[in-house]
């Protein structure tokens, strides 16, 4: 059994749902799964499916999400600006540790988060992704979500693509890019809380996801409270995961790490310059949790 390493400032807690064309699969734990479904919803106790029976939570193993096909929101495929240059070459690292770890849904190429705090209390979290997808389940890289609260923060997408074993490139383009509600249990503790989500077009077994938003707090509630948060190990190998804080020069800086692999790996690398210090952590070739 291997434990989680992180680096914790606070919990941080997503939630996320889509709100895109798509059509649902629900797998059940016995029994075949049940494709082409619209409008499947969850109460936190049942699955509802229209012209079905409610489905207990206990009883349902997945809820997959495929996208409709069709020109719409879909973006134009080519061979132009595939991979960043730090997902290329991570590429082939990712691919030994595939055949490292036989089994594994995927392999993380890149997870790569950076917390920026302003003087003014502001805030940005930036965060880049990608992922080698070996099985389906792993085809859920491409549901892209995240979460802003309406009136304080907002979400902006740099880009999202994949790349398919064959070089072709689609990209999820801005007009796909949905803004829903989440779950009724987080509406009830701040109804000004909403999700960014689309699908990215084209993923395939053996495709490449990448994808690198920023999320903008621009009007904290408290501008003296900043809690970021990170871990750095998951059920999939991954082959680099870095943290980077930066903090105005003179702020304090409290933080927590726990279960790294070393003593070395869990004191951040420090950097001044620019009226600012940051703080970073890097992990390679983490093994999936077990």
């Amino acid at each position: 059994m291997r434990i989680l390493s992180g680096v914790i400032c606070v919990a941080l807690v997503t939630v996320g749902c889509a709100h895109a064309p798509v059509r649902e699969q629900l797998t059940p734990y016995q029994g075949e799964p049940v494709a082409g479904l619209e409008g499947v919803t969850f109460d936190g106790e049942v699955f509802h499916v229209p012209d079905m029976e409610p489905v207990s939570r206990q009883d349902v193993q997945m809820l997959q999400f495929q996208a409709e096909e069709g020109p719409e929101g879909e973006g134009e495929a080519g061979q132009e600006g595939a991979l960043s240059e730090l997902a290329q070459s991570l590429l082939e690292r990712g691919r030994a540790m595939a055949e490292q770890y036989p089994g594994v849904c995927g392999v993380i190429l890149v997870d790569d988060g950076e917390f920026v705090y302003r003087k003014d209390g502001t805030s940005v979290y930036r965060y880049h992704f990608a992922g080698l997808v070996l099985k389906e389940e792993a085809k859920g890289w491409g549901q892209f979500s995240s979460g802003f609260t309406e009136g304080r923060s907002r979400v902006q997408v740099e880009f999202a693509r994949s790349v398919a074993p064959d070089g072709t490139v689609r990209t999820l383009t801005p007009d796909a890019l949905k803004v829903g509600s989440p779950s009724e249990a987080m509406q009830f503790f701040n109804p000004n809380q909403k999700v960014l989500s689309g699908v990215i077009p084209g993923v395939e077994v053996g495709s490449v996801v990448e994808y690198c938003y920023e999320n903008e707090r621009y009007a904290p509630e408290d501008p003296r409270i900043f809690f970021p948060g990170y871990f750095f190990q998951g059920t999939e190998p991954v082959v680099l995961s870095r943290a980077r804080v930066v903090l105005p020069k003179g702020v304090t800086f409290h933080y927590l790490t726990r279960h790294f692999p070393d003593e070395a790996s869990q004191e951040p690398v420090k950097e001044e310059g620019g009226g600012t210090v940051a703080y970073t952590w890097t992990i390679e070739d983490s093994p999936p949790l077990v």
